[in-house]
């Protein structure tokens, strides 16, 4: 009913015309892939992407569909096709998502000299390291209005002035929670900007959210996609490249 409504060719079609998936790799989205078999008998792909709940209140909507729109003609991501209440359409992307690096553990150390017998995960592959690397030089490029104010901060502070006006109906967690000094909280937080303009890291509009799931490789094309930009904002080019390196412990941070 959605397609039908946001697209007019659409309408008229029955709805065993539709098919709809869960594509895997979103996790503040639904994702949803919806195949339509047109009245010329051609089927076509799109991603229905739903927004998750709350969401709004940690990513701005209004700067993600302006940045898609560059984004989009800088040659990143899907085609942004339509826009509704708490979500959006775009073209379909034939490509799987990366898996993040992990460790290969030995079951002994005779093991050692046959590692390269197992396939290494996706983000520690040298080839897919450097295209990382390529198309991330070429995202920081993008010029997108509005504010260059590193978004870093703005976030860190607003995410302090929150958690420093808590209240819990749990007596044992508020109790915790009072034992937090959130004057010291704030007095670290400013003493680590300070210390971020010592290292005159460009500030660049940035990914913000460069883990497995956001990056996908047509493995027949041999192309790489950064996807899903509703984090992204003008930070520091080091947010970027730190932040990659950290998710390759993974959603479920395994750091070791």
């Amino acid at each position: 009913a959605l397609c039908k409504d946001l697209f007019r060719k659409w309408a008229k079609l029955n709805d065993s015309c539709f098919s709809v998936d869960t594509v895997s790799g979103g996790i503040t989205n639904l994702l949803l892939k919806v195949s339509v078999k047109e009245e010329n008998g051609e089927y076509v792909s799109v991603t229905v992407r739903l927004y998750g709940p709350n969401t709004e209140y940690v990513i701005n909507r209004e700067r993600e569909l302006q940045a898609i729109k560059y984004l989009s003609a800088a040659g990143f991501g899907a085609k942004l096709l339509g826009v509704f209440g708490n979500g959006m359409v775009q073209s379909f992307i034939n490509a799987r998502t990366l898996t993040p690096a992990g460790i290969v553990r030995p079951a002994s150390c005779v093991l050692i000299y046959f590692l390269p017998i197992f396939p290494l995960p996706d983000m520690r592959k040298p080839k897919l390291v450097s295209e990382i690397a390529k198309q991330l030089r070429r995202f920081h490029q993008v010029e997108i209005p509005g504010s260059k104010e590193p978004q870093l901060w703005v976030d860190i502070f607003k995410f302090f002035e929150k958690a420093s006006t808590l209240q819990f109906e749990d007596t044992d967690k508020q109790r915790t929670y009072e034992t937090i000094s959130f004057k010291e909280v704030h007095k670290e937080v400013t003493e680590l900007k300070e210390l971020t303009t010592l290292l005159n890291s460009p500030v660049v509009f940035a990914h913000n959210d460069l883990l497995s799931g956001n990056l996908m490789h047509n493995d027949e094309q041999e192309k790489l996609y950064l996807i899903d930009f509703e984090y992204g904002s003008y930070n520091y080019r080091g947010f970027d490249i730190g932040n990659h390196f950290n998710e390759y412990a993974g959603y479920d941070c395994d750091y070791s």
